[in-house]
C-alpha cells in the first residue's frame, strides 16, 4: 500500500461489500426462441415466473425474456439444462 492511503479510501473496499450485501442472489438474463407450439412448456420450465414475451411476424416463432435473481450460478445451469430438453428451443446471445 502507498503511504497515506488506507484501506477506507479504496473504492472497492467501500462500495464493493455493500453492494454485494444489498444483492442477495445473481441477477440474470434468459432469452429463448422456441416454435408457438412450444410456448407451454416454456411457461412450465418458468415456473410462475415473469417473463415478457415478442412474437415473430409469421406467428410462427415467440421470443421469451426472463430476468430473474437465483441464487447461484448452478440455478442458472439448471435451467439451461431443463430448456435443453424442449424442442426446438434455440437459446438467444445478446
Amino acid at each position: 500500500m502507498m503511504e497515506g492511503t488506507s484501506l477506507n479510501h479504496d473504492p472497492w473496499m467501500v462500495c464493493g461489500p455493500s453492494w454485494m450485501n444489498s444483492t442477495p442472489g445473481l441477477l440474470y438474463m434468459f432469452k429463448f426462441i422456441a416454435p408457438m407450439s412450444r410456448i407451454d412448456e416454456l411457461k412450465s420450465l418458468f415456473g410462475g415466473k415473469p417473463f415478457t414475451t415478442r412474437f415473430s411476424r409469421t406467428g410462427k416463432y415467440v421470443s421469451v425474456t426472463a430476468e430473474w435473481e437465483l441464487a447461484s450460478s448452478e440455478e442458472v445451469i439448471s435451467y439451461y439444462r431443463e430448456a435443453g430438453k424442449i424442442r426446438g428451443l434455440s437459446p438467444c446471445r445478446s
